[in-house]
C-alpha cells in the first residue's frame, strides 16, 4: 500500500513538473485554508499570477498577506483577492 502510494506521487510530481505554470493566471476557490491554500503557496511557488477566491474580505487579504510575505515564494502578482459571499 505504501509504494502504490509513492508511485502515485511520484508520477503526479513529474507530470506536475513538466508543466509550466510560469505567468499563467490561476484562479483558486477557498483560498484561504486547506487544500485551497496549499494550491495557492505552490502556484505561487511555480511563478503564476494568483486570483484568491474567499468567503469573506479578510480571509482573502490574509490569503494574500500569508503568501507575500513568505520569501520562499517568487510570487510574480496577486492579481486579486475576490470575494464570495454567500
Amino acid at each position: 500500500m505504501k509504494r502504490a502510494k509513492s508511485l502515485r506521487r511520484s508520477i503526479s510530481l513529474r507530470v506536475y513538473e513538466e508543466v509550466s505554470m510560469a505567468g499563467k493566471t490561476v484562479a483558486i476557490t477557498n483560498a484561504n485554508c486547506g487544500l485551497g491554500f496549499q494550491v495557492a503557496r505552490m502556484m505561487a511557488l511555480r511563478d503564476s499570477r494568483l486570483i484568491l477566491i474567499s468567503s469573506t474580505k479578510e480571509s482573502a487579504l490574509k490569503t494574500k498577506e500569508r503568501i507575500l510575505k513568505d520569501k520562499a515564494f517568487p510570487v510574480q502578482e496577486i492579481e486579486r483577492a475576490i470575494i464570495i459571499a454567500s
